[in-house]
C-alpha cells in the first residue's frame, strides 16, 4: 500500500541492523573467556541484520513503510573495552551514513559511540552527525553502569547541546540483576525490566532537571512504565516525607514530557490505546523490531487499529519527524 492510498507516510523507528566487524569481535571474546555473549548472533539472524541493501528495500516495500530508521542490533559495542568500541562505533557509523546516503531517502540510522569512553564519544556523535546520521542509540548498561553514572555526563550534554535523542534500547540484564535472566523463554519481560530500569535511573538522578531538553525514546512500549505513572508519583511523594531527596517535578512529568514510547513488539490496539491516553499521543511511535519481527505483520496491525485520522498521523510519521527531524 502506497503513501498516496494509506493517507500518511510511514516511518518505523526501532528497526536494526548489524555489520561484520562487531560481529568478529564478539566471536573473539567468545573464544577468549568461553561463554558465548549476548549478541553473538546466529548465522540466520545474523544474515537478516546485515542485508541492508534490496532485499531490505523490497520488505520496506511490501510492508508500506517510507523509512527505516535503523540501529545497531544490541548490546552493539558495549561489552567492549573502552578503545575497542570507540574504534568499532567510527566503523559502524561510516557504514551507517554510507547506507543513508545510498537509499535515497529510505533509510535513515541512528549513530553509535562508546559511552565508556564519554569525550571520545561526544566527540564521535558530532562526527556522526555530519555524516548523515540522526539521534544515538545506547544499547543498555555498559558493563553494568547506566546512563545516570557520572562519568557518562560529558556524552549526555554533548546530546543535549545538538539536540540529539537518545534510544535507549536494551539488553540483557546486568550482574546483580541475574534472578530475571532465569525465567526461559520470557525475554520479553527481561528487557522490559532492564529499559524502564535505565529510563528510571536517568529520571532519579536529576539528570533532566539539569538538561530539560533531553529527549529519550523507550521501545516496547516503555517496558510498563506509562501503566506505572500514579503509583510512581504516588511512592515518590511518600519517600519526600522520609527525607529523600527531591526532583523539580513529580516522575510522571519527566516520562511525559522527556520520554517516547516505541510500539516495537507491541502493536496490540488495547495496550496501544492506553499508551495514546497515558502519555499523549505525541509521545507513541510506530516500530516493528525487524528483523526480529514481521515488519508487515506489525504494519498491516498498526493500519487495522480504530485511531482517528491525526493520531495515525502522529504515531506512523509525524512524532518521528519532529524528533529525529526526519
Amino acid at each position: 500500500m502506497d503513501q498516496q492510498r494509506r493517507g500518511h507516510r510511514t516511518i518505523t523507528i526501532e528497526e536494526h541492523f548489524a555489520v561484520a566487524a562487531v560481529q568478529e569481535q564478539t566471536r573473539r571474546v567468545a573464544a577468549r573467556t568461553g561463554v558465548a555473549p549476548w549478541g553473538l548472533f546466529p548465522d540466520d539472524i545474523f544474515t537478516l541484520l546485515a542485508e541492508t541493501g534490496a532485499a531490505r528495500i523490497a520488505d520496506l516495500d511490501a510492508s508500506g513503510v517510507d523509512v527505516q530508521l535503523i540501529s545497531l542490533a544490541s548490546p552493539g559495542i558495549h561489552t567492549f573495552d573502552a578503545a575497542t568500541a570507540a574504534a568499532l562505533a567510527r566503523d559502524v557509523n561510516d557504514v551507517a551514513g554510507e547506507l543513508v546516503r545510498a537509499h535515497g531517502g529510505r533509510i535513515a540510522a541512528m549513530a553509535v559511540v562508546a559511552p565508556h569512553a564519554p569525550d571520545v564519544a561526544a566527540a564521535e556523535l558530532e562526527r556522526a552527525l555530519g555524516l548523515g546520521l540522526t539521534g544515538l542509540v545506547v544499547n543498555g548498561h555498559v558493563h553494568g553502569r547506566y546512563l545516570d553514572d557520572p562519568e557518562f555526563r560529558p556524552l549526555l550534554e554533548a546530546a543535549a547541546a545538538l539536540h540529539v535523542p537518545i534510544f535507549l534500547h536494551p539488553r540483557e540484564t546486568p550482574p546483580g540483576m541475574d534472578c530475571y535472566a532465569e525465567i526461559p523463554g520470557f525475554s520479553g519481560w527481561i528487557t522490559g525490566v532492564e529499559e524502564s530500569t535505565h529510563a528510571m535511573r536517568i529520571v532519579r538522578a536529576g539528570i533532566l532537571d539539569d538538561h530539560p531538553e533531553l529527549q529519550f525514546v523507550l521501545g516496547h512500549l516503555g517496558g510498563g512504565i506509562p501503566f506505572v505513572l500514579p503509583r510512581l508519583d504516588n511512592r515518590y511523594v511518600e519517600a519526600l516525607g522520609h527525607g529523600a531527596e527531591a526532583l523539580a517535578e513529580l516522575p510522571s512529568h519527566y516520562f511525559t514530557h522527556n520520554f517516547s514510547y516505541g510500539t516495537s513488539g507491541m502493536l496490540h490496539e488495547p495496550q496501544v490505546r492506553f499508551c495514546i491516553d497515558a502519555v499523549g499521543v505525541d509521545r507513541v511511535l510506530l516500530a516493528t523490531d525487524y528483523p526480529l519481527e514481521d515488519m508487515l505483520t506489525a504494519t498491516q496491525a498498526f493500519e487495522r487499529m480504530a485511531l482517528t485520522a491525526p493520531e495515525r498521523e502522529a504515531i506512523a510519521s509525524g512524532n518521528a519527524e519532529r524528533l529525529w527531524r526526519l
